[in-house]
């Protein structure tokens, strides 16, 4: 099982992009015309009932993992590295920010039937995740909501509003139903669904840090028992299969239509009996900022107080992690030193020797100790050998709390 020193594992490690009708377990991304997909189009669709081909995806999908976890894990964006993107695609647009992460938790076991009084919502099972980026031209479509499709500002209402958030529906396209072996009952089920929208809600979480992702985690083990037991039914059945999946934000009303697809992936002969077993209690969490300011955050003070490497955040002072909290490096340093007290002194001499040992092992090419890192690379700022003698106080890093969506209706678009 993986040590809580570990380095932290790179979104998308798991599923990689692959030649089609080679390898099994692999996934790419699809452009619109590449897929089939409907959605809704104006006028007046609860009465006309139109649909169109969409246009192109918002998102381009940039990773995908599938994780055996012992119970449901949300908030993978907390222990996975995101993808370096350019600097230009860095920024939140008009709220927006530029990964959206979706987290489908998958049970893996047969669901107990009702009728006898049984009920469980959580268990082992699988984290599909899927990694997202927002497209060049989305983000300046972003830029000017004036002249931005509908289907653009649909998607802002989406992230930037929890009353918004009972919109998110996805849909499958199985591509190859005549090359899978399955029963009459089972092929009729996937032909009358094929394609069928249906809302996540309420079983979905949120989550984000503010500046760099929106993660939403939807919680297949408290769906409905008839949902639960046919995807039990096709998890044998994944290695044979061929899958289209995509997601939408659904629009209500002519000034939110047509609809445009966020992402579609193409998913190829997933095997969830060969995915690698994670118990995410065990690892460590990723610098929020990692993902922008450096290749890998330095050596820092876990929250048990022990100096442990990617852990916890990184030295840039503006990284809105534990790093900065009362008691770690970068809030002794920014101390006066006769300010300090006779404990945060010592701990101070603690950090600054390790830093120092750490770094002279780095350069003399020997192997650092387990709870040594090495140098930090060129976008990371070492920290200094003296205290400054800035008397600023740094304001705590805010905190974005996980918005819930609770939702009694039916899960069905149609």
């Amino acid at each position: 099982m993986a040590e809580s020193s570990q380095v932290p594992r790179q979104a998308g490690d798991s599923v990689r992009d692959k030649p089609w009708g080679k390898t099994f377990h692999s996934a790419k991304c699809c452009d619109a015309a590449e897929t089939v997909f409907r959605v809704r189009a104006p006028p007046d669709y609860p009465k006309n009932r139109k649909k169109l081909p969409s246009a192109s995806p918002l998102y381009e999908t940039v990773g995908v993992d599938v994780f055996k976890t012992p119970g449901k894990q949300c908030h993978i964006a907390e222990f996975v590295r995101l993808p370096r993107i350019p600097e230009s695609r860095r920024d939140v647009v008009n709220g927006v920010p530029p990964y959206l992460i979706l987290n489908v938790m998958l049970p893996g076991y047969d669901p107990p039937n009702p009728l006898w009084g049984a009920t469980r919502d959580n268990g082992p099972g699988h984290s599909m995740v899927v990694y997202l980026l927002l497209k060049e031209e989305t983000r300046k479509m972003l830029e000017d909501l004036n002249t931005a499709p509908n289907a653009v500002k649909v998607l802002r209402k989406f992230i930037l509003g929890e009353n918004e958030r009972i919109r998110l529906k996805g849909m499958g396209n199985l591509i190859n139903p005549d090359q899978v072996e399955m029963g009459f009952a089972l092929r009729k089920l996937l032909t009358e669904y094929n394609m069928k929208p249906v809302l996540t809600r309420p079983q979905h979480y949120f989550h984000t840090d503010g500046f760099s992702y929106f993660e939403v985690d939807v919680d297949v083990h408290i769906f409905p028992y008839i949902a639960k037991k046919g995807l039990s039914m096709l998890r044998h059945l994944l290695p044979t299969m061929i899958w289209d999946v995509g997601i939408t934000i659904e629009g209500w009303t002519d000034d939110e239509l047509p609809e445009i697809m966020a992402s579609v992936v193409h998913l190829h002969q997933l095997r969830l009996c060969d995915a690698e077993e994670l118990d995410f209690a065990t690892l460590p969490k990723v610098c929020p900022c990692a993902w922008t300011e450096h290749d890998r955050p330095a050596q820092v003070l876990s929250r048990s107080g022990e100096a442990r490497v990617y852990e916890g955040g990184c030295d840039t002072p503006s990284c809105p992690s534990p790093l900065n909290a009362p008691g770690s490096l970068l809030s002794l340093l920014e101390k006066e030193s006769s300010d300090l007290t006779e404990e945060e002194a010592d701990q101070l001499a603690m950090k600054l020797q390790q830093q120092l040992e750490a770094d002279l092992a780095a350069a003399a090419g020997g192997d650092a100790d387990v709870d040594a890192t090495p140098a930090p690379s060129d976008g990371a700022r070492t920290p200094p050998a003296q205290p400054s003698k800035s008397k600023e106080k740094k304001k705590p890093p805010k905190q974005v709390k996980a918005a819930v969506v609770n939702d009694d209706d039916d899960d069905d678009d149609d």
